[in-house]
């Protein structure tokens, strides 16, 4: 089922989950945004993963063998932007992907050309529903 834009632009308060790179845990945290505002960043938190879970997901998560890469060419057009981190804008990354989730959902860009290089601003993302 294709996921509609909301057109409301009341506050939503997004739970948002990941498990990053190292599949070592998860981390959870709520936000408050109307998807431009942050009415409120709430609290976050971090469950470490159990041995057989992180071989299970390494497994499943084995990256494909790729030739070349671009991103040494992307950065390079991009070195003269300057990029602040979730840390350093006081977020957890946890709470910055909850953030874009909710202007994903609004139907707002998440990634813009000074930032990515994208043509123009895009919306991204995909509402998984249960």
């Amino acid at each position: 089922m294709a996921a509609q834009v909301a057109s409301d632009l009341s506050s939503v308060v997004a739970i948002g989950l990941m498990s990053g790179t190292p599949q070592d845990g998860v981390d959870v945290a709520l936000i408050d945004t109307d998807g431009e505002i942050i009415a409120q960043l709430g609290p976050t938190a971090y469950r470490p993963y159990a041995r057989a879970e992180r071989t299970l997901l390494r497994r499943a998560a084995a990256p494909p063998r790729r030739r070349g890469s671009r991103e040494p060419e992307r950065a390079q057009r991009l070195a003269p932007a300057r990029v602040e981190t979730a840390d350093e804008a006081g977020w957890s990354i946890v709470q910055a992907f909850a953030y874009l989730a909710v202007r994903s959902l609004r139907g707002l860009p998440i990634t813009l050309p000074t930032t990515t290089g994208a043509p123009r601003p895009l919306v991204g993302g995909v509402l998984a529903e249960p």
